[in-house]
């Protein structure tokens, strides 16, 4: 529940109300016909007349309500009075401001509510007539007419009433109310020139996605499901981030400037969260072909304590708006830090991030960091934007304890310098590189960015490597021809003149270059040819993370592909030997169950599989288990009520721990799950970290648990297979996830991927054909076959797949039968191509057609 502020004017609205001598008075007849009369026309079993003291709000009418008053920081009529209309909550459970209200969670169950200001001629808000419903409900434009014509009658009464005693006094106040809205509108009038501007931005900038979202939307219902689908969600797609980044900004402001905006204070890795945000901006960097580029100093700290969340959100704006504004050349992010006290873990980390771009006149920078506002208005009709990411930037770096300034000249570029006190985690353990294998090694670098090759000189040095740099193919072309030693090359892709595969192709035609490991630096999006990339002894896709590059060259120079992740390692390979468990795995799903077997075989464990709840139960009757890793939509018996009986069959001390596994992801999934009894709750589909944390957390309940361990197997290389992907296979299977996948649960066999394709290639049809039936059924067999299907294909990297089944079940779920046949026609004809793809994968034919 979020109580509502003061009015801004509310001494003298309290003044108001005690000079009307209504509160605490009989009924009267004139204001309870009134609210009788809101009743009915609203339709409503509750209708009031409530006033607001400094205390409380009191009843001058009710209907459908016994009490006379109720405390101020449960009176809706607190919120509603700062608002000069009609304040409707039709959903009050869907409203963050009440739907953990006293009065909404118990009695009288307020779900909806609509109530209008009581505003007296001099502006002053003294309660609402208000309407109240038990159910969700939404007012009609005439309603709305009469329910604020009522409300003025009310007023008018009160006047009336207080005419009686002193019209002399009434006359007085008419004067000054005069005056006042005079005021009022020559205040608003000047308040409204300075947001003119800023509406007009705002509305286009919403109004622009919006059209696009509904347009795109329309084409999309009335085309057949085919490859043409991709390219309208694209673009519903892209118009719905640009509305969402929108609101985002408008929301964090609104946040910010109220001071509700709070701050997390965890532990995470600097690295990753730089790493992050230019992964995120990578594509929009090679789409302008501009080059990408960070670089964190020796002495920054990896593991530092803040909000990750907000660091990022501050970063992403700072790289996407050098990206809007850079025509050529580079944007670059560079990591700096200073101990800011010798005998503690703080430092003052300095965030520059530089771009090529159009630069900003001195005499316009103070504009950058004012709301609503940027350089001029020609930069917002050409750029967009609402001029809010900059000044949230600079708010978020003021509530972490810093600052945001900038450095820029005209056609010079933009240099914007956070400065941040942060902590370093005194927790984590630094890992110092093993470089022995790379000491000494003479690297050459070719690239024509000048940025570029300092920070992969300053990387390789920090190696103990030997770098030399040259900014074009013909001057390295020169350098290796006069004789000079090189381990490696590492060329950059995009160079004017000679391009790096072109310099490729000339060192491979000299006989002494011929082996000359070659490591090409790539933009995301390119392919190349197969005799392209037999040039190549590895590709880098830009910007460079240091990780990949470490182990890039310890796979290319000693055959040892190693990883900064690696030296430490965080799977515990014999976890089953140490920590035996007896572990129920409750899963109807054939490929879920494959998945979460070679799960539990790599970390060690085997597991007896259930299919239903059911199943569950007989299963508990025969043997005791330490661990039940429960699905939550199963047939016959779902997770949820196999969960309720084991709790009312078995004693705790007798009683596994059951552990909730789901694909849904909705608010409240976590909260039914841990209200029926489970232990703990994890999304599918499940990370090999994360199910190794669940098992090192689980009790032994008996101390036979050995049986149930196996001998820790090795961890697995990815299974190999072609890299050449057919159009069809790229859009219906993500391979990079489906291998990345594949690789980390696979355990030590490397035929898993096979196996898991052909599991799903054999249990699918069956599932579709499932859907298909249930599609003339009820909405709730729509919904679990869907569920299962969903679960499968986003398993399998069918992400398309995946979505037009979470629709299908969310359809089922809301009981939208309407949408079922076009949506079920939807899942079928992705479901083929997901086939092909597979079957194009592994070999195989593809499964019956449905």
């Amino acid at each position: 529940m979020q109580p509502a502020p003061f009015p801004s004017n509310e001494a003298p609205r309290l003044a108001a109300l005690r000079r009307y001598n209504v509160l605490d008075t009989p009924a009267e007849s004139a204001f309870d016909n009134i609210a009788q009369l809101a009743a009915a026309v609203c339709d409503v079993p509750i209708a009031l007349v409530s006033l607001l003291d400094e205390t409380r709000q009191w009843f001058k009418a009710k209907v459908g309500l016994d009490v006379d008053q109720t405390c101020r920081d449960q009176a809706f009529c607190a919120h509603a009075i700062l608002q000069p209309k009609l304040m409707e909550v039709p959903d009050t459970l869907q409203d963050e401001r009440f739907w953990d209200h006293p009065l909404v969670v118990g009695a009288p169950h307020i779900r909806f509510y609509g109530g209008m200001p009581l505003i007296t001629p001099e502006g002053f808000a003294l309660g609402t007539l208000c309407v109240i419903d038990q159910k969700p409900g939404k007012l009609t434009a005439l309603q709305r007419q009469t329910l604020e014509t009522l409300a003025h009658q009310v007023v008018t009464n009160l006047e009336l009433r207080r005419q009686m005693a002193r019209e002399i006094e009434q006359a007085q106040q008419l004067v000054q109310k005069n005056q006042d809205l005079e005021q009022a509108r020559l205040a608003a009038d000047l308040a409204n020139q300075a947001k003119s501007s800023f509406l007009a931005t705002m509305s286009h900038e919403i109004r622009t996605p919006m059209n696009a979202i509904i347009g795109m939307s329309g084409l999309l219902l009335e085309t057949p499901l085919t490859l043409q689908q991709r390219d309208f969600v694209e673009t519903t797609r892209d118009a719905g981030d640009a509305l969402l980044t929108i609101i985002n900004d408008i929301l964090d402001f609104s946040k910010i400037e109220s001071g509700n905006l709070e701050l997390e204070h965890q532990s995470f890795s600097l690295r990753k969260c730089v790493e992050g945000v230019l992964d995120l901006m990578a594509a929009k960097a090679a789409e302008k072909r501009l080059e990408l580029t960070y670089l964190i100093a020796e002495d920054v700290p990896s593991q530092i304590l803040g909000d990750m969340n907000r660091l990022r959100q501050v970063l992403v704006n700072l790289v996407s708006n050098g990206l809007k504004f850079t025509q050529e050349g580079e944007v670059s992010l560079w990591i700096s830090a200073q101990s800011r006290q010798a005998d503690l873990p703080l430092y003052q980390v300095q965030f520059a991030v530089k771009d090529t771009g159009i630069g900003i006149p001195p005499e316009r920078l103070d504009r950058l960091f004012k709301p609503f506002s940027q350089v001029d208005a020609s930069i917002t009709r050409q750029y967009g934007g609402t001029g809010l990411g900059l000044v949230i930037s600079r708010r978020l770096c003021e509530l972490m304890g810093g600052s945001l300034t900038v450095e820029s000249g005209v056609g010079q570029g933009s240099t914007f310098i956070m400065s941040l006190p942060l902590e370093a985690d005194p927790n984590h353990e630094e890992v110092d590189l093993p470089l022995p294998d790379l000491r000494h090694r003479q690297v050459l670098i070719v690239d024509d960015n000048a940025t570029n090759r300092q920070l992969l000189t300053l990387q390789l040095q920090g190696w103990q490597m030997h770098p030399h740099a040259e900014a074009s193919a013909q001057t390295a072309l020169a350098w290796l021809a006069a004789g000079n030693r090189c381990d490696l090359a590492v060329l950059d892709l995009q160079m004017p003149y000679i391009d790096g595969i072109t310099l490729a192709r000339f060192i491979r035609q000299q006989p002494q270059w011929e082996t000359l490991p070659l490591v090409m630096l790539t933009s995301v999006d390119w392919v190349g040819t197969p005799s392209d990339r037999t040039l190549l002894s590895a590709c880098l896709n830009k910007p460079v993370k240091r990780a990949q590059l470490y182990e890039t060259l310890c796979q290319v120079l000693t055959g040892q592909g190693r990883s900064l992740a690696m030296v430490t390692p965080t799977l515990p390979q014999d976890l089953g030997a140490h920590h035996p468990l007896r572990i129920l795995l409750a899963e109807d799903n054939p490929v879920n169950q494959k998945v979460a077997l070679s799960m539990l075989k790599r970390l060690g464990y085997h597991a007896d599989v259930a299919a239903n709840g059911l199943e569950v139960l007989t299963a508990l009757e025969q043997r005791q288990y330490d661990l039940v890793l429960m699905d939550v939509q199963m047939p016959e018996l779902d997770g949820i009520a196999a969960t309720t009986k084991i709790h009312q069959r078995w004693p705790q001390a007798q009683r596994p721990r059951i552990v909730a596994m789901t694909a849904n992801a909705m608010q409240g999934d976590r909260e039914d799950c841990l209200q029926a009894g489970m232990d703990d709750y994890v999304s599918k589909p499940i990370s090999l970290d994360a199910l190794a944390r669940l098992l090192q957390n689980c009790p032994v309940v008996g101390a036979d648990a050995a049986e149930g361990a196996l001998v820790a197997p090795s961890l697995a290389e990815p299974t190999a297979l072609d890299s050449t992907q057919e159009p069809t296979l790229a859009e219906a299977v993500d391979l990079t996830y489906l291998r990345s996948f594949a690789s980390s649960v696979g355990s030590s066999e490397e035929s898993f991927l096979s196996e898991l394709i052909e599991s799903y290639l054999t249990s699918a049809p069956d599932l579709l054909a499932a859907l298909v039936q249930a599609s003339s059924a009820e909405p709730k067999a729509v919904r679990q076959a869907a569920h299962t299907l969903k679960s499968s294909s986003e398993v399998m990297g069918a992400h398309v797949l995946a979505k037009h089944c979470a629709a299908l079940e969310m359809a089922a779920d809301q009981r939208e039968l309407s949408q079922l046949d076009s949506q079920v026609r939807a899942i079928d004809q992705e479901f083929q191509r997901v086939c092909q793809a597979l079957a194009q994968i592994s070999g195989m034919t593809p499964a019956a057609q449905i």
